[in-house]
């Protein structure tokens, strides 16, 4: 009998490496991404080790939808962070994903964006860090361009 898969042979890290970010008006075109001038993936910032991701296949009445969902921490609340994320949060953006092996995702589509929300935290005690948790999820027909 035949393998459905080989077993993967190599590293295998979690985690999140960069995380990209676009408006859903930035792209000409999407599969293959291009870009209008002067617009393209924005690059953010976030803690190591704090970002991850998750992708489900699911079934529904509708067929099979991909579901993509995880979050990343920012470190310290500032005026500027909260001025640069607010124009991406809700549903207006498409997000790039590189894990720490190396392989890219890009997860929502222009005509089904991904939903991003911030939520913050100033801690409890002095010990405790002073963060921005970014979260993001979409419910997406087709799965995430490689």
């Amino acid at each position: 009998m035949a393998k459905l898969f080989e077993l993967h042979q190599g590293d295998n890290i979690g985690g999140i490496a960069k995380v990209q970010i676009a408006h859903i008006t930035d792209f000409k075109s999407f599969n293959p991404v291009s870009f209008h001038p002067n617009k393209g993936w924005q690059e953010i910032a976030f803690i190591p080790s704090s970002g991850t991701m998750k992708g489900e296949e699911k079934d529904s009445d509708n067929g099979v939808y991909h579901h993509y969902e995880g979050l990343f921490e920012i470190q310290y609340q500032s005026n500027v962070v909260s001025f640069k994320l607010r124009t991406y949060i809700g549903k207006v953006s498409v997000l790039k994903i590189t894990d720490l092996n190396g392989r890219s995702r890009v997860i929502g589509t222009p005509e089904e964006p991904v939903t991003v929300s911030r939520s913050s935290d100033t801690g409890s005690a002095p010990k405790d860090m002073n963060h921005n948790v970014v979260t993001f999820s979409v419910d997406q027909l087709l799965p995430a361009l490689l």
